[in-house]
């Protein structure tokens, strides 16, 4: 009796030591695992900063670029009523050469008829 429950016991710590090499190679490989997913969220984490980084710099020339648009659509407006100012200046003149150049015709055939 004491025996069979020796080599039950020594059963049971083969057994036993079995499954402990199984769960420190299955540790190991755990560990291993642990790392590699680390280090890859150290790369995600250097590809993040990097990306809002870019995305910073891409905000800040696209206000650039805004602002730049913003000056020349101000400028154009400007240009355009100047244009605009000339133009009606250019017709304020003409009709008034025309309207001497009728008066002058005008008084040249009321000289002549006298």
């Amino acid at each position: 009796m004491l025996r069979t429950t020796i080599e039950t016991q020594q059963q049971t710590l083969t057994e036993l030591a079995a499954k402990l090499q199984t769960l420190s190679a299955s540790s190991t490989k755990q560990q291993t695992a642990l790392t590699e997913l680390q280090q890859e969220l150290e790369s995600s984490k250097a590809a993040t900063a990097a990306t809002k980084s870019s995305l910073t710099t891409a905000q800040d020339s696209l206000q650039t670029a805004n602002d730049s648009l913003t000056r020349q659509s101000e400028s154009l407006q400007t240009l355009t009523r100047q244009i605009n100012d000339e133009s009606h200046k250019y017709i304020v003149a003409k009709r008034q050469r025309n309207a001497w150049a009728v008066l002058c015709g005008a008084l040249m055939v009321y000289a002549m008829t006298k």
